[in-house]
């Protein structure tokens, strides 16, 4: 998979898949950094990297960085306020903030 992020089709998604993998196995740090990485690197709009958000806000979450989180998740809702669980994430940690 690493690989395919060397390969000009389809980076965003390979990203995702593999930061996702490092998520899985509980390495949120190396999943924050290949997800974080496209998103700065990558051509295109937040609307084409909404799933790289979600992913980099779920692991700056399990990383204890809510204040980092709920900005991805913000970024988000002002894109899809249905994407996955991001409106219940980011509400949680809003009442939490308070």
């Amino acid at each position: 998979m690493q690989k395919a992020l060397r390969g000009a089709e389809g980076r965003l998604k390979t990203a995702e898949a593999l930061g996702l993998c490092f998520f899985e196995r509980g390495q949120f740090a190396v999943a924050a950094t290949v997800i974080r990485r496209a998103i700065e690197n990558e051509p295109g709009g937040d609307d084409e990297k909404i799933g790289l958000l979600y992913w980099l806000g779920r692991c700056e979450e399990e990383q204890g960085k809510k204040s980092g989180a709920l900005g991805y998740y913000q970024r988000i809702l002002s894109l899809d306020i249905n994407f996955q669980d991001v409106r219940h994430r980011a509400h949680s940690l809003a009442q939490a903030g308070n």
